[in-house]
């Protein structure tokens, strides 16, 4: 900045050299100050200079366009300590005192509509700087063409500027709350993210602040999703995250700040003033479901999956993280209980849902009571016949089961919906992908069955073509034995047959050739081809380890890291039907088991069968 200031002076300063008033007295006195005067006679001096010869002197036009831009370039360098490092602002939620002195703090009613007039303020004010010094630029290297520069140069708003020249704007950051988002400011908040303007906005996510008899209306209608309304915009930065993961927070907030595009960040923070401690309220949230993280960032990438990420969560690729309950079972010894964590076990640790819940005794147990996790399992019709529960310790230790409001159990639907709609997003448990990898083995199995078919049928044709063939060399070969043999040796009548031959001894060469039919002629044993041994279509491998995971003497793989079965014989029948419905690509077949087999019983057969 200050470089094309001086360049553009020096230029003013040369051009007020050919000046016919730059040769007067009174210019060579200034240009000589005060010792120069004492020593010569300027008005003589001046007239003795000769005039001066050289370039013309700058056009009117010129000379002005060269002005304003030095004086544009000279007001913003002067000023440029008082503009603040970045603007905050809010709607009555923060004080002065968070704030460091450099940032500027502003307080308004509509802070997501202020900050759009805001920054159209800064970026007009950035814009002129920036036509100054892109004029600037051009005058001294001497390629200003004002018949093609003047129309562009007047076009020029924010939306032009480099990612450098934006940059130079002090970032604006709008600090707002999940309720007034859901409320009157979600207009101006889907305006902005709509408008391009790189403005980040920080949203505090309470995880529930709620009264008890406010709990029926919370839980009645669907949990409207702010993140994901986000991601709908397509073209903003959208991080939801939460104070349980502060290392993942700062990192996605710093990538966030380097986002030049509307960004919105939603972390979950706790109730303050709740009984509930705050680390629980959030790690339950978390653990639920009811806060889930993730990241959208349209600049790492073209595709979905290198924009969205979802790998903050516990065990993503599950519909709930699992845990263990440890309690103390009716003789005292200590037991433990994997348990999944669902959107219920998170509100029930929240006193304003207490009422949702109900302890039952013992006795009031029965079959038609399950699980909160398993009843999320069921279908719609067999939701109705059963009753979910969670399983809690009570004071002296031991398991109790405590059922739930059907508002309760509707909302953990309501959740898990959600929270798989985001898996398929991240591409975890993707409906898309199965049915694609289930097409793929149907037609690859339909292929290799074709392939069998064939090799069957060339096999059977190869068996008749050997058997005819050898046949045939059979009969060739008693043909000529017996063309050879002397018959007036052999008896004629049955009789003779029986009776003890009185005929000489044959020739040498005839007792070989008689010797030599009676030797059996061996037939080719049919090979037999069996079907029944394990095997994996390979080329439909997608290198996922599971296999490997379960046995690695009985998988391994080839020099395209696709999985083969090295030795059906290190492993047991119920390792190959596991690695079979654990593999993603259903490429892996168990065939038989063998009869030595421990592991074999009807179940696993009928398991098994799924993949014959």
């Amino acid at each position: 900045m200050h470089e094309l200031i001086r360049g553009l002076e020096q230029m003013l300063r040369v051009d007020d050299g050919h000046a016919p008033e730059a040769q007067s007295s009174d210019t060579l006195s200034a240009s000589l100050g005060s010792a120069g005067s004492s020593y010569l006679d300027m008005d003589a001096l001046a007239k003795t200079l000769p005039t001066p010869r050289g370039p013309q002197r700058l056009a009117p036009e010129r000379r002005a366009r060269i002005e304003r831009a030095r004086d544009v370039l000279r007001h913003f360098a002067e000023h440029e300590p008082e503009r603040p490092a970045f603007v905050v602002l809010h709607s009555g939620m923060l004080e002065k005192a968070a704030l460091p002195p450099t940032a500027r703090l502003i307080e308004h009613p509509d802070a997501l509509t202020a900050a759009v007039g805001l920054f159209d303020g800064l970026a007009a004010e950035a814009v002129d700087v920036f036509r100054a010094a892109r004029v600037a630029r051009l005058e001294l290297e001497s390629n200003y063409d004002a018949a093609h520069h003047d129309v562009a140069l007047a076009q020029l708003d924010w939306r032009a500027l480099t990612a450098e020249e934006l940059r130079c704007l002090p970032p604006l950051v709008v600090c707002d709350t999940s309720e007034r988002l859901r409320g009157v400011s979600f207009a101006a908040f889907s305006e902005l993210l709509r408008s391009g303007r790189p403005v980040h906005v920080l949203i505090a996510d309470r995880t529930s602040d709620i009264r008890p008899e406010e709990s029926w209306e919370a839980l009645a209608s669907y949990h409207p999703s702010l993140g994901y309304l986000a991601i709908a915009h397509r073209e903003d930065f959208v991080l939801q995250s939460t104070l349980a993961l502060p290392e993942r927070l700062a990192e996605g907030l710093r990538r966030m700040c380097r986002a030049l595009r509307p960004s919105a960040a939603f972390v979950t923070v706790p109730a303050w003033h709740a009984p509930t401690p705050a680390w629980l309220q959030l790690a339950a949230a978390h653990e639920g479901r009811a806060a889930p993280c993730f990241r959208y960032d349209p600049d790492a990438g073209t595709s979905w999956a290198d924009r969205f990420d979802l790998s903050d969560n516990p065990e993503p690729v599950r519909p709930w993280p699992e845990r263990t309950i440890a309690y103390l079972d009716e003789n005292g010894a200590e037991k433990s209980l994997p348990s999944a964590f669902t959107y219920a076990h998170a509100i029930a640790l929240d006193p304003a849902y207490r009422e949702h819940f109900r302890v039952i005794p013992t006795e009031a147990w029965h079959d038609e009571q399950v699980p909160i996790h398993g009843w999320l399992e069921l279908d719609d019709n067999d939701r109705a016949q059963r009753l979910p529960y969670l399983w809690i310790v009570d004071d002296q230790n031991q398991l109790a089961r405590a059922v739930m409001t059907r508002e309760v159990a509707f909302a953990c639907v309501d959740r898990m919906r959600a929270w798989h709609i985001l898996q398929e997003l991240a591409g975890t448990d993707n409906e898309y992908a199965r049915r694609a990898a289930d097409t793929a083995t149907e037609l690859v199995l339909a292929e290799t069955q074709r392939e069998r078919e064939a090799l069957e049928k060339a096999h059977t044709e190869e068996l008749e073509k050997v058997r005819a063939q050898a046949a045939t060399e059979a009969m060739e070969k008693l043909a000529t034995v017996l063309l050879e043999l002397d018959t007036s040796a052999m008896p004629t009548t049955p009789a003779a047959r029986s009776a003890p031959s009185t005929a000489p001894p044959a020739e040498p060469a005839a007792e070989s050739a008689a010797a030599e039919p009676a030797e059996p002629v061996e037939e080719e044993e049919e090979e037999v081809v069996s079907f029944d041994e394990p095997y994996i279509d390979s080329p439909l491998c997608s290198t996922c380890n599971d296999c490997l995971n379960i046995n690695k003497e009985m998988f391994r793989y080839n020099a395209n890291k696709q999985a083969y079965i090295a030795d059906a014989s290190a492993g047991t029948f119920e390792q190959l039907v596991l690695a079979a419905e654990k593999c993603p690509s259903r490429c892996i077949h168990p065939g038989k088991p063998r009869e030595d087999d421990p592991t074999v019983t009807d179940d696993l057969l009928r398991r098994a069968a799924r993949f014959r």
